[in-house]
């Protein structure tokens, strides 16, 4: 031990007696300080505009274009400079033959020299931890985790850097020729993760070998033992390799044996490093703040009651837009995407299929080829064996994927319970966290079967038209739809008996009335204890009326003027009533303050009868409001209250909650008056600043006694402010790329004309 320290020792004072070592530190202390005062200065100005700020550990320190992350992208640049000369020099000098033949070991000698790199790369760590101090003093609430975990991450980096320089640096005599060689293996390893993609058993290899993205993952506060023990691993490998090499110069060796030394010792290092690397052997530890690279409480109670093996099938169509995100080249990174459900569930087994047929979601090319010819150009543009992509006969005995339009989807199998995972026409495209959890949830339990009323012109759940619902009941490329937030969906005739399975009721703007045995249908489902949503329209309360009346509600005649010039008279702002808070289902999307818009509304009346316990949701503004009763005539688009021809001032109910504990179990029935709330043509509008979204999204939730969707929610995060002015960041910009630089400038050259002068 003592030897390694000695030659750290020399090592350090032949690196510090020579200008290269003070000059990268000098550049590379300003480049820490541009990459990070530009940032914070774009944040600043930003703040101080008044924009909100939000997760600024992340945004300045972690993300793609962050400080570790540009950081990342240019250390690779730093470190063969450093290196080149660790042992060439000594070949080149003829010294390495005094080593050759002196009683020091030949390990020492590699581990002293590699000895002195950790701590030079302990200055250059340095240098990022003054960055990390000017972050906590900029930033109220800095999350420390990410900060901690992206500075080892970085050190790691160095040290993986450094031992593959120094072995290089054993290989020749030239210096230049060493630095060269060390940029070419790290060019290598970043860029060997996309190589062979498309062959099954390669893939793993290479994606294992690929240095890219190893300190990503630790940039966000997370620690993986498959990382780490990478790190160790390539740290270890060209030590050895570098120990070998010298072996083999000091003991001449046959190249067979040689080559099978090395074939050994690379083997087994490999071997050892793909098996750390498999889940059931991976270890875990979040150090952010929020552990936000963690699965949710929630989440991870769903997965512990999953006793048993589960399955993820992904069915790609090659021919689907989204396919590419799971093609061969690209698996691995698709499956990169679930490693956090991995790792509470390492046995989850993942499949691709690939098929290819036509996306009934779009129209098919005229081009004048047939699909097997378009599918055969896909599958060699991609590389893959079209014998082994299924055609559309051979995917349909397996599965139809035509309800699905034939799109890019995911199949979650768990004993005999199947459920999809879809993705989503949105920029994320991936499920997130709700959703897969969703999915697993009805793996486990009863999915809330939602059936729309038919038969009377209603809107329905599958046309894409204004009026119509499908955004959010059935479409399936929209994350928030009924469909991927845990229902299942029908539409229900009152022809027929309801089906007894049916959990909630839907019954919004039919166009004519109900028969007497419909009407009938839907009073004994309420009796025997179903929930409802009732939804009228203006000039259709007598269709409507029937339906609510046994529950002590009433459509007013009528409806409700809206006293706006920026807005149709009709276009009612609907406000959260005061007690709509204390229900827990509203309290969140009450707490905004925002309306829920309803296009076309009438006003609402209940008189108790005893049965149900009522709450108003929704109310009229006293100012803003009141209802018409007479027939709205001529082109104007701003009416004026008039008590003359009937018009009613006052604060008016617009939805209801009712609730009932019946035959042992909560009842629920929302009534409301207007249908068009949570049309396609309403939901996404943006004229004003509205809650229509996470209202019908509480109001199925309520319905559905809670179960549907998930809970995940976390805590927001507190790294929100900063702390600092403009005049701090120009203050910080002079340390960073001023003192810092001038000092380390100063110290070296008093070193080296000291050095000079002895």
């Amino acid at each position: 031990m003592k030897v390694t320290l000695k030659i750290a020792r020399q090592e350090l004072e032949t690196l510090f007696f020579s200008p290269i070592a003070w000059i990268i530190l000098i550049i590379f202390s300003i480049q820490c300080g541009v990459s990070f005062t530009d940032k914070l200065a774009i944040f600043e100005a930003s703040q101080y505009g008044g924009s909100p700020m939000s997760q600024l550990t992340i945004y300045l320190f972690s993300s793609g274009s962050s400080f570790f992350a540009q950081l990342q992208k240019y250390l690779y640049l730093y470190i063969p400079l450093v290196t080149m000369g660790l042992m060439s020099r000594e070949t080149s000098s003829g010294t390495i033959k005094l080593l050759f033949s002196s009683p020091v070991k030949l390990s020492s000698i590699i581990f002293g020299k590699y000895l002195s790199m950790m701590v030079y790369g302990l200055l250059l760590t340095l240098f990022i931890v003054f960055i990390c101090l000017g972050g906590i003093y900029s930033v109220e609430n800095i999350d420390m985790g990410m900060l901690f975990c992206g500075v080892l991450g970085l050190y790691l980096l160095i040290c993986a850097y450094a031992a593959i320089g120094l072995y290089m640096s054993c290989l020749t005599s030239y210096q230049m020729i060493a630095a060269l060689s060390t940029l070419v293996v790290l060019g290598v390893l970043s860029y060997i993760g996309g190589v062979w993609q498309n062959i099954a058993f390669i893939r793993d290899i290479t994606y294992f070998l690929s240095i890219n993205g190893r300190a990503g993952h630790m940039f966000f506060g997370l620690i993986s033992s498959k990382d780490i023990i990478y790190f160790i691993i390539v740290i270890g490998l060209f030590l050895t390799l570098a120990i070998m090499k010298l072996q083999n110069d000091r003991h001449a060796r046959g190249s067979y044996a040689s080559a099978i030394r090395y074939i050994v010792v690379v083997s087994v290092i490999l071997l050892i490093g793909y098996a750390s690397s498999r889940p059931s052997l991976t270890f875990y530890a979040d150090l952010s703040a929020n552990k936000s690279n963690t699965l949710t409480k929630t989440s991870q109670d769903m997965i512990a009651k999953l006793d048993g093996p589960m399955k993820l099938t992904s069915y790609v169509n090659i021919l689907d837009d989204g396919s590419y995100m799971a093609m061969p080249a690209n698996q691995l990174n698709d499956m990169e995407r679930f490693e956090s459900y991995v790792r509470f569930k390492p046995d989850l087994e993942m499949e691709y299929i690939y098929y290819y047929d036509q996306p009934l979601n779009r129209r098919a090319p005229e081009d004048g080829r047939s699909l097997e010819e378009r599918a055969k150009r896909k599958a060699e543009a991609e590389d893959m064996n079209f014998d082994k992509i299924l055609s559309p006969s051979e995917i349909r005995k397996l599965i139809d994927l035509r309800p699905e339009s034939n799109r890019f989807v995911r199949q979650l199998t768990y004993g005999n319970k199947k459920t999809f995972l879809r993705m989503f026409d949105d920029p994320e495209m991936y499920p997130s966290e709700v959703e897969t959890t969703v999915a697993l949830k009805r793996l486990m339990v009863k999915a809330p079967k939602v059936g729309f009323v038919s038969g009377h012109d209603e809107p329905n759940i599958v046309s894409d038209g204004e009026p119509h619902y499908s955004q959010v009941v059935s479409y399936s490329g929209s994350r928030s739809s009924l469909i991927n937030m845990g229902y299942d969906v029908m539409d229900i005739s009152l022809q027929k008996e309801i089906p007894a399975d049916v959990d909630v009721l839907i019954l919004a703007d039919p166009r004519s009335a109900l028969s007497t045995m419909e009407a009938m249908r839907i009073h004994q489902f309420i009796e025997k204890g179903g929930s409802m949503m009732i939804a009228g329209e203006p000039g259709r309360q007598s269709y409507i009326n029937p339906i609510i009346s046994p529950l002590g509600l009433q459509m007013k005649p009528g409806m409700v003027i809206q006293d706006t010039q920026d807005l149709s008279v009709n276009y009612v702002l609907g406000r959260f009533a005061p007690g709509a808070s204390a229900i827990p289902d509203f309290s969140r999307t009450a707490s905004f303050n925002n309306p829920v818009a309803l296009p076309g509304a009438v006003a609402l009346s209940y008189q108790p009868d005893g049965k149900f316990k009522a709450s108003a949701l929704l109310l009229t503004d006293t100012v803003a409001n009141w209802i018409r009763t007479a027939p709205l005539v001529g082109d104007s688009l701003r009416l004026r209250y008039n008590s003359a021809i009937g018009d009613q001032k006052g604060v008016f109910p617009l939805a209801y909650a009712l609730n009932r504990t019946h035959q042992g179990k909560d009842q629920r029935i929302l009534v409301i008056g207007d249908a068009n709330f949570f049309s396609n043509g309403e939901i996404f509008k943006s004229n004003v600043a509205k809650v229509n979204f996470p209202f019908i999204q509480d109001v199925f939730h309520w319905l559905s006694m809670g179960n549907f969707p998930v809970d995940v929610s976390r805590p927001m995060p507190q790294d929100n402010l900063l702390k600092i002015s403009r005049r701090d960041v120009s203050v910080m910009k002079m340390i960073y790329m001023g003192a810092i630089p001038v000092l380390i400038g100063l110290s070296g050259a008093t070193l080296l004309l000291r050095r000079r002068r002895n």
